[in-house]
């Protein structure tokens, strides 16, 4: 017997009909049947749970290292250029200004071809991890560094050659002084060991990783006097994620009322400062006559008696008591006291 339908009963119809399009939206419908006496006209009553949206995924370059390890590797690097600016400055006897520029995530094969050819770039053993580290230093910078050791002001014009064994010796003692600096930015993380294993001026000599392998770049502006360069640090994420527990945001945030570290920080650079240390004869005086009529041989009485002490002075300033005495047929003088 034909029935006519109501305008209750289409509308459930239709409701109950999936929509062409509800695969392809990554949506899910669960579907609870609610049957009746028959002659009943309940219909089935759909229910559709909504999935997650979908997330773009590049499988050539996989986004895996947390923002949160990121923010504590830039606050870490933050540390290390404040602290290697104080040694190199010390250590190139000029003001040196190191700052970070960026830190971020890329491929190997990336950040090598990012690189000059030829530059000084250096492979870092990392014990006890596992794998090494790369340091790239531009011979923009390297070249006025090398100046600036030989007694030169720094400010040496852009040269198109390569580095000499001689000038890479030269330049190896800077690289020195960093790779301490890195090894003590990272001490709050883990005591990784930091040393140079290998040099070369093309990288593509020293493979430290696969080309499509994940890497933590850190790029560092370098100012000595006039002369600005850069240097490039990397480290793949496979050697950091056994210490990926081990950062944390607050990781190099510095703490009210806690500066025993920095204290340290600038007493080890003070220490590699040289000052001028004099031992001087005080007490006597003679006329301008007297002296233009000096000649050898002559005897200037001195007012102070043989034993009286001398005083030690430190950068002009005067510091100790001490005796004159001659030690391995050199004079010398032996500190008595320190004054007050």
């Amino acid at each position: 017997m034909n029935k006519i339908l109501s305008q209750d009963e289409v509308d459930a119809l239709l409701k109950s009909v999936a929509p062409p399009n509800s695969a392809e939206s990554g949506d899910s419908m669960d579907q609870e049947p609610t049957t009746g006496e028959p002659g009943d006209q309940s219909t089935q009553t759909p229910r559709i749970r909504a999935t997650r949206p979908a997330a773009i995924y590049n499988f050539r370059r996989p986004d895996r290292i947390p923002k949160s390890m990121l923010r504590s590797l830039q606050l870490l690097h933050d540390k290390f250029c404040a602290n290697v600016s104080s040694s190199l400055s010390a250590y190139l006897r000029t003001i040196t200004e190191v700052s970070l520029l960026s830190l971020e995530q890329t491929s190997y094969n990336e950040f090598l071809t990012s690189l000059a050819d030829p530059t000084c770039y250096n492979a870092l053993t990392i014990k006890p991890l596992a794998g090494m580290a790369a340091f790239e230093m531009s011979l923009d910078l390297v070249f006025p560094l090398i100046d600036r050791l030989l007694g030169g002001s720094g400010s040496l014009p852009k040269l198109s050659r390569n580095i000499t064994e001689i000038e890479r010796s030269l330049v190896q003692g800077v690289i020195k002084v960093i790779v301490n600096n890195l090894k003590e930015a990272w001490a709050p993380v883990s005591a990784i060991d930091f040393m140079v294993s290998a040099s070369e001026t093309r990288p593509q000599l020293l493979q430290i990783a696969s080309a499509n392998e994940i890497v933590i770049l850190a790029i560092f502006e370098v100012k000595v006097g006039e002369v600005r360069g850069n240097m490039h640090f990397c480290i793949p994420f496979a050697a950091l994620e056994p210490l990926s527990g081990k950062f944390k945001q607050d990781l190099s945030i510095r703490r009210k009322g806690d500066q025993t570290g920095d204290f340290r920080a600038i007493a080890r650079s003070l220490q590699k400062a040289t000052i001028a240390v004099t031992a001087e004869l005080l007490g006597s005086s003679v006329t301008v006559k007297d002296l233009l009529s000096l000649k050898e041989g002559d005897v200037l009485r001195l007012d102070r008696k043989l034993s009286d002490p001398l005083f030690l002075n430190l950068a002009g300033k005067p510091k100790f008591e001490c005796q004159p005495l001659v030690t391995q047929a050199r004079k010398a003088v032996q500190i008595a006291a320190e004054l007050n």
